[in-house]
């Protein structure tokens, strides 16, 4: 379908692909089923609280600020996981979750607020 609008001398057609545009999906490789998990309060300020329905094995976090920058990371330690966040500036963050083989399992955004 194409479609074509005019006015005041300047003219817009839409519906041709256009080939200097590169539109990519991030799709997951992880088949596995992923279990429950629960990241609160978010927004935060003090402490994230990271829950899982079932008990990680060897699973670990990062947390990355909006230019990928790695700002923390280490091992869940059980079925409940609490972050200090009063270290971190606020902002936008990502808090990646990896299984044992360093897969991944679940992404988050979080906002730090001040």
């Amino acid at each position: 379908m194409v479609e074509t609008v005019s006015a005041g001398g300047s003219t817009l057609t839409q519906g041709f692909q256009q080939p200097w545009v590169d539109i990519s999906i991030d799709v997951s490789e992880n088949e596995a089923p992923v279990a429950d998990i629960t990241v609160y309060p978010n927004p935060t300020r003090h402490f994230l609280h990271v829950v899982y329905e079932e008990a990680p094995l060897g699973d670990r976090y990062e947390l990355r600020n909006a230019l990928g920058q790695l700002v923390m990371q280490d091992r869940v330690q059980g079925s409940t996981t609490e972050l200090d966040m009063t270290t971190v500036s606020s902002g936008s963050y990502y808090l990646r979750l990896l299984d044992h083989e360093n897969k991944p399992r679940k992404t988050f955004t979080i906002n730090v607020t001040p």
